[in-house]
């Protein structure tokens, strides 16, 4: 989905508002992998 860039005014208003950007995002996937995980296959020669 494309969506049109917020104009300066908005941000503006927005920032005075408190408001972070962009805001939480949707597509994150869980659990995710602890940092510095290394995976091995085994068995393929």
């Amino acid at each position: 989905m494309l969506l049109p860039a917020a104009t300066e005014d908005q941000v503006r208003a927005l920032a005075r508002a408190g408001v972070l950007l962009p805001p939480r995002k949707s597509t994150s996937f869980g659990p995710k992998p602890a940092a510095g995980l290394t995976l091995r296959v085994l068995g393929l020669s």
